[in-house]
């Protein structure tokens, strides 16, 4: 199965990836979740690996910095010849794909420099960037009221 583990992603947010990932193979589209949450020390790893090495590691903020800290975000990588070390370079089907319909789940694009990222904002009502501002717990408490599933 292509599904995120659960415990790699904030819950609701993993049902909706997972749906998105159904809804894709549908339609012939295949990349698959390579990496969610993220603890702040393995954050400090891929933050090391592309400050000592940039042209062979993808971008990575800085531990604490990283939307992957908050269980919101995403990578995705593409199935096929598409993936290399650096960066997963989606093909253009994927792109095109994620472009579309990624919004109805919730996942939005948030760097222009790494087009396989996506978090996970399902509500209009949250301000953009109100997860690198509040704690994982408040954030819960804050979206709790919109009784997001």
């Amino acid at each position: 199965s292509y599904k995120l583990l659960p415990e790699r992603l904030y819950s609701p947010a993993a049902e909706d990836f997972n749906k998105m990932v159904e809804e894709a193979l549908k339609e012939g589209v295949e990349f698959l979740a390579t990496s969610g949450f993220r603890s702040k020390e393995e954050q400090a790893v891929l933050y090391e690996k592309y400050i000592n090495d940039p042209d062979n590691n993808p971008p990575a903020a800085k531990p604490g910095k990283s939307k992957h800290n908050s269980g919101l975000a995403v990578d995705i990588w593409p199935l096929g010849r598409n993936a290399s070390k650096r960066s997963p370079s989606l093909s253009y089907k994927v792109r095109e794909w994620l472009r579309k319909n990624a919004g109805r789940y919730g996942f939005k694009r948030t760097d222009r420099r790494e087009e396989w990222h996506f978090v996970w904002s399902p509500r209009s009502e949250i301000q953009p960037g109100w997860y690198t501002k509040i704690t994982f717990e408040e954030w819960k408490v804050k979206v709790s009221k919109y009784n997001v599933k």
